[in-house]
């Protein structure tokens, strides 16, 4: 696989205009340069999380997430993304992606506990929950 580099910006709600890092693909695990200029091997984890809802209350409880949970996430240690996906008949699935396994256990945690307290009318008990380690990554610009 030819190299690749991805530019990391750090996860606030503000414009992207400062670079904290960049990861050389070119075999697991990613090298990381950090913007300061060192070097070290970095991974990533991941917690996946799937629920089932009234698909008429998808709107609404994703105002809640985007509102509620979207910013106790994004600033747990390592944070790298979090996503939303809406599948057919009031099936949502999370992803959320940090630099630690530590951290990605945290953000299912934090999940659980933010939806049992916040949205719990709306959304059922997860019919899934995964956490673990990204081994393929396809990002933008990446030269295969």
């Amino acid at each position: 696989m030819a190299a690749s580099t991805v530019l990391l910006q750090p996860a606030s709600g503000q414009p992207r205009t400062e670079l904290i890092g960049i990861i050389v693909l070119t075999e697991e695990p990613y090298e990381y340069v950090p913007a300061d200029g060192g070097t070290q091997e970095w991974t990533m984890h991941g917690s996946v999380r799937k629920y089932r809802m009234d698909p008429e209350l998808v709107e609404t409880v994703a105002v809640k997430v985007e509102d509620g949970f979207v910013p106790i996430v994004s600033k747990l240690p390592g944070f790298v993304s979090y996503m939303v996906f809406e599948g057919e008949d009031g099936l949502i699935v999370t992803v959320s992606v940090f630099e630690t396994e530590e951290a990605a256990n945290q953000s299912a945690d934090a999940a659980r506990d933010w939806i049992k307290e916040n949205v719990s009318d709306y959304v059922q008990e997860p019919l899934d929950v995964m956490t673990g380690e990204l081994i393929v990554s396809a990002p933008v610009g990446a030269v295969w």
